[in-house]
């Protein structure tokens, strides 16, 4: 009995996180459709994502040393620097709002 419930636990763990999946892919995919009409509409040719925002941390609680915790967090970033005059974000999230609130 133990096990036929650790197994319909792991099936139900394995559901939801299929679940999670498909919501960050519906939710990734409607971000980058409205960012290529935003694009579209205001003659951007590039939109990038500004991952430069935020220090670097290291923790101690990781089992990494602190040297490679920041040369991950180096590695994973793109870009370096952006003008605030460039930033569409807030564009972005009002058209990702509209275009949600006329959908039923």
């Amino acid at each position: 009995m133990r096990l036929r419930f650790e197994e319909w636990g792991r099936l139900k763990q394995l559901e939801l996180d299929r679940e999670k999946s498909l919501r960050w892919q519906t939710l990734y995919r409607a971000v980058r459709d409205e960012a290529a009409r935003l694009a579209e509409a205001e003659g951007y040719e590039v939109v990038l994502v500004n991952d430069s925002l935020g220090p670097l941390s290291v923790s101690r609680e990781i089992e990494m040393s602190q040297e490679q915790q920041v040369k991950l967090q180096i590695e994973a970033r793109r870009l370096l620097y952006a003008a605030k005059a460039t930033d569409i974000t807030e564009q972005l999230v009002v058209r990702m709002n509209n275009a949600r609130a006329v959908r039923p």
